[in-house]
């Protein structure tokens, strides 16, 4: 078994939607299985880097958007405790039980009442993954005020398929890894290594995922 880091460098222009997105990271749904990328066991000894902290993954996105009109992933940041209990409310089903986040497993790691508002934001993030090889989002970072997003995987059969399932994931994150509020929205995001062109940051909630 396999944990290799992907990813995914969102340029960020208009394109296409999130089902021709997910091709350049897991493919078009229905061509089969690739080989994972080559990886050092050793990149994925911490589920997550410091100042990034997983508190739950769900399956599904938020809303029922038409996914072939969303972007590949998206970033909504609740900066104060009212919010971002709204935001585990609404993201995170009160009958889900605990996960393994250190596989990506659906499921609660932590609580919101953990995170500190002095000096951290709640982050949900919605993207996709490969239906055997669960993914979550490992490292978040602003340079040059360019969001850059580094997500991992877990492929216990070092292979995965190319579908795209999306999931979601509620995280607590250190506020100097993220942009000012008033720099929210912005497009200027980078997953990975590979060029999508679509994604975006945005102040919880995000209208258009639940227009």
């Amino acid at each position: 078994m396999q944990f290799g880091k992907r990813t995914i460098v969102v340029m960020l222009a208009a394109g296409l939607g999130v089902g021709a997105a997910a091709g350049c990271a897991e493919s078009e749904p229905g061509t089969g299985a690739e080989p994972t990328a080559d990886a050092d066991p050793s990149d994925s000894e911490s589920p997550a880097a410091d100042g990034v902290q997983p508190l739950a993954k769900v399956e599904g996105w938020r809303s029922d958007a038409d996914m072939q009109q969303m972007p590949f992933a998206v970033v909504e940041v609740a900066a104060d405790a009212d919010t971002a209990e709204q935001a585990w409310q609404e993201n995170v089903p009160e009958d889900l039980g605990e996960g393994d986040s250190d596989v990506g497993e659906p499921g609660v790691y932590g609580s919101p009442d953990d995170v500190d508002f002095d000096d951290q934001v709640v982050v949900v993030w919605h993207s996709g993954e490969s239906g055997s090889c669960p993914t979550w989002l490992a490292d978040i970072d602003t340079v040059d005020g360019s969001v850059t997003i580094e997500r991992d995987q877990y492929s216990p059969d070092d292979v995965c398929t190319d579908d795209y399932n999306p999931y979601r994931m509620v995280l607590a994150v250190d506020q100097d890894r993220l942009p000012e509020l008033d720099q929210l929205p912005t497009e200027d995001i980078s997953i990975d290594e590979a060029i999508i062109d679509q994604g975006r940051v945005v102040t919880y909630p995000d209208a258009v995922l639940d227009g």
